[in-house]
């Protein structure tokens, strides 16, 4: 006979789907394409408590989607903005609001953040969004927020508005984190869920050489 859920756990929020990845030498890649520059074994060297309690798997996930954040708050905000502004104007402030993401997020991370953006980054959540906002949009003729709207769709979706972005942000990015942006909300998640949970990690300014080592040998090139 299956057991009904307790009312705490049917309150719970649900967990984001587990990211694949790959664990080498050189750290983990996952599905996306992240690299992270630190492996399992390390994790588990130097967060063993943290990992204890929360999976590496669900780690990683937190840290994926906080990467995409500022694509997915684009994504939110542009058909928002083209209801209260003119296009060119919602174009400028959504361009904005990813700048100034990209480079306030991994400091602001939270797990509520992250199981919150996991669902808006869902793609057919996302298209279903965009199908009631154009449908509207165009019924009242405007066409050219319309036009905006599609166009900032396929440009974000495609992240050619994230690599342009994080081509412009890197040096303010190198000049306010040490670490290259995966390792640094990585190391973020752990340091939140560790407060969170009351736990301790006192290896962690250790992980972070070890990252950075990686890194350097791999050319500084992912950041």
């Amino acid at each position: 006979m299956t057991e009904s859920p307790t009312s705490s756990e049917a309150e719970r929020p649900a967990e984001p789907e587990p990211t694949s990845y790959v664990d080498t030498p050189r750290g983990l890649f996952t599905e996306h394409g992240i690299w992270f520059h630190v492996t399992e074994a390390d994790l588990k060297a130097y967060a063993g408590d943290v990992i204890g309690a929360v999976p590496i798997e669900t780690l990683i996930e937190w840290a994926s989607t906080w990467l995409r954040s500022p694509r997915t708050l684009a994504l939110w905000l542009l058909p928002a903005l083209l209801w209260m502004l003119s296009p060119t104007w919602a174009v400028a402030a959504t361009v904005l609001a990813h700048v100034a993401w990209t480079l306030a997020g991994p400091s602001l991370v939270s797990e509520v953040g992250a199981r919150v953006f996991g669902w808006l980054e869902n793609v057919f959540v996302q298209g279903l969004y965009y199908v009631l906002v154009l449908s509207a949009l165009a019924a009242g003729g405007a066409h050219g927020a319309t036009v905006v709207a599609l166009t900032g769709f396929v440009l974000l979706r495609f992240r050619l508005v994230d690599k342009t972005v994080r081509f412009v942000t890197r040096p303010a990015r190198r000049a306010l984190y040490a670490l290259p942006l995966p390792d640094q909300v990585l190391r973020a998640f752990l340091i939140r869920a560790a407060l969170n949970r009351r736990l301790p990690i006192p290896q962690l300014d250790d992980m972070a050489s070890e990252m950075m080592s990686r890194w350097g040998d791999s050319g500084g090139a992912s950041s």
